[in-house]
């Protein structure tokens, strides 16, 4: 390269660094990403439960992360457990730990959004790491005298 062009490429390179830090994920190029879905709810007169299959990716830290879980529309959240530092899996920096998450208490006939998240506190200078996901939970109608027969209100 000619030397009265080597000022303007470090100058482009410099402004390339600069550009891309705010894209990275907490600044230091990690991410934290969740997957959820649920099974198939099960229903006992007007009361359904279901599982969520939760699946969070990182890539860099295995920092502990808790579970949350809304079903009001995100207004409050409950912690529903840890990934322990040793429950993430994968080699290199991708690496991914799965969680089953029972919700009970869902009405019967009716569709709620499950809110999941996994958090991750900040270390060494770098935020916290918050990924959610949203799961819509459409529970069968409640029965009417004989359930056996399909009948449903």
């Amino acid at each position: 390269m000619p030397k009265h062009l080597w000022g303007h490429a470090v100058a482009a390179f410099a402004l390339c660094l600069a550009l891309a830090a705010p894209a990275l994920a907490g600044g230091n190029g990690t991410a934290l990403s969740i997957v959820a879905t649920s099974d198939t709810p099960v229903c006992s007169g007007n009361a359904c439960s279901a599982n969520i299959a939760a699946t969070a990716t990182t890539s860099g830290s295995t920092a502990a992360a808790a579970v949350l879980v809304s079903v009001d529309g995100g207004q409050t959240f409950s912690n529903v457990g840890t990934v322990a530092t040793t429950d993430w899996v994968g080699s290199g920096r991708a690496k991914l730990a799965e969680e089953a998450i029972p919700i009970s208490g869902l009405p019967a006939g009716a569709t709620t959004v499950v809110t999941v998240c996994f958090l991750q506190p900040g270390a060494n200078g770098d935020p916290l790491k918050r990924a959610c996901a949203d799961v819509a939970v459409t529970t069968p109608s409640p029965c009417v005298n004989n359930c056996s027969t399909g009948t449903i209100l």
